[in-house]
């Protein structure tokens, strides 16, 4: 869940965005046993989609249009953290409101 099981993580999410420090929020989404059906009615009924747009990295995205453009990344550090490297899994921005979940 973007915000946190009950809503947690949104008061941080807030503030790092209000900061406007360069900082990508990452959602790493596991498998969900559920119909992917009844997962984006959940979803999309406790605002879960307002919450990412809102808090995390959609670069790709174009505000206003009615599908959430998403991306994967692939972001790793062969230094211990000191340096980050980031590669798009991505050839094209796909709908993250239809995908297979």
């Amino acid at each position: 869940m973007p915000g946190g099981a009950n809503g947690d993580l949104v008061p941080a999410l807030r503030l790092i965005r209000s900061l406007n420090y360069s900082t990508r929020v990452v959602l790493g989404v596991r498998d969900i046993i559920d119909d992917p059906a009844v997962t984006c009615a959940v979803w999309q009924r406790e605002g879960f989609y307002d919450t990412l747009r809102r808090y995390y990295d959609f670069r790709n995205h174009t505000p206003g249009t009615p599908a959430l453009e998403t991306d994967a990344f692939l972001v790793h550090s062969d230094d211990q953290g000191a340096t980050w490297q980031e590669t798009r899994l991505t050839a094209v921005s796909f709908d993250l409101r239809t995908a297979p979940v």
